[in-house]
C-alpha cells in the first residue's frame, strides 16, 4: 500500500468497498449488464498523468477523471455526481439553483458546474479551484463548516 501512496486508512477501506476479480470480462459477460465504473490505481505519477491524457483520447464517450492522488476512474457518462445533484433535487423539489456542493476532486466537477454555489475545498485540485464559484478552508480546517457559516449564515 505504501506503493500506491495511500497511507493507513485506505487499503482497508478499499477492501470493504471493493471486490476484486480474477476475470472482469467473464463476470460483465455472466451479469449481461454494463459497467458503471472502473478504478485503476498507480504507483507512478507520471504514467497515472501521461495515462489520463490518453484515456480521455482513447475512450471521448467515457468520463476520465480522479477522486484521489493516485488513481484513475471511467465511468459511463451517465453516472456522474452533477446527474445524481440534479435528480436529488428534482426528487426533493428543489431548484438546483438554491444548492451548494463541495468537492475537492477532478470526479466533483460536474457536482460544482451544477450547483448553484460550487466551492472548491482549499486542498482541491487546482482544475477544481478555477471551476469554482467560491474556494474555501481544507478539510482539515472545517473548510466546508466555514463556507456555509459564509453563505448561510453571513460570517466570515
Amino acid at each position: 500500500t505504501d506503493l500506491y501512496g495511500m497511507g493507513e486508512v485506505r487499503p482497508e477501506w478499499i477492501r470493504k468497498m471493493r471486490t476484486p476479480l480474477e476475470n472482469f470480462k467473464q463476470v460483465i459477460k455472466d451479469r449481461n449488464r454494463g459497467v458503471q465504473k472502473i478504478q485503476m490505481f498507480y504507483r507512478d505519477q507520471e504514467l497515472r498523468r501521461k495515462m489520463l491524457d490518453e484515456l480521455k483520447q482513447w475512450f471521448p464517450d467515457i468520463v476520465v477523471t480522479t477522486s484521489l492522488v493516485n488513481n484513475i476512474e471511467l465511468n459511463s457518462r451517465d453516472a456522474h455526481k452533477g446527474i445524481a445533484l440534479l435528480k436529488l433535487c428534482a426528487h426533493l423539489n428543489i431548484d438546483p439553483s438554491q444548492t451548494m456542493a463541495f468537492g475537492d476532486g477532478l470526479n466533483d466537477l460536474t457536482m460544482l458546474k451544477t450547483a448553484g454555489i460550487g466551492v472548491a475545498m482549499g486542498n482541491a485540485d487546482q482544475q477544481i479551484k478555477d471551476a469554482a464559484d467560491f474556494v474555501t478552508d481544507t478539510n482539515d480546517n472545517d473548510g466546508v463548516a466555514k463556507a456555509i457559516g459564509r453563505f448561510c449564515f453571513g460570517s466570515q
